[in-house]
């Protein structure tokens, strides 16, 4: 009987040692998943920053893109009126360059011939 007792109580403290083991154990995993846990919510987090930064940017880039299209669309009419500008002064020195031809050929021959021409350039 005292042999059973010294194996009982020989299996009840290596039980014991090995529960003392497996708590050490599991106290050890423990830190690590709540180590992991706060890594694992920091990366979260800067993932969401990141993707919170990339939307941002799209939004800017959206919206640079429509300045830059109503910049173009606006100079685009100013040169359209700056090409009618130069078709109408253009046309005007015709005109005027005609009016002088008109006005130099009138200075010859007699003055009869000078109203005629000057009233034909007109």
């Amino acid at each position: 009987l005292k042999d059973q007792l010294a194996s009982i109580q020989s299996d009840r403290d290596a039980l014991s040692d090995r529960l003392a083991s497996m708590t050490s154990e599991r106290d050890a995993l423990q830190r690590t998943l709540e180590v992991e846990g706060g890594e694992a919510e920091r990366l979260r987090k800067q993932i969401s920053a990141a993707a919170d930064a990339r939307d941002a940017a799209v939004q800017n880039s959206l919206l640079m893109e429509g300045g830059l299209r109503k910049q173009i669309n606006s100079v685009t009419a100013e040169r359209d009126v700056a090409e009618e500008r130069v078709r109408g002064l253009e046309e005007e020195a015709k005109r005027l360059g005609k009016q002088a031809a008109a006005a130099a050929g009138a200075g010859k021959g007699t003055p009869r011939q000078g109203r005629e021409g000057h009233e034909r350039a007109e």
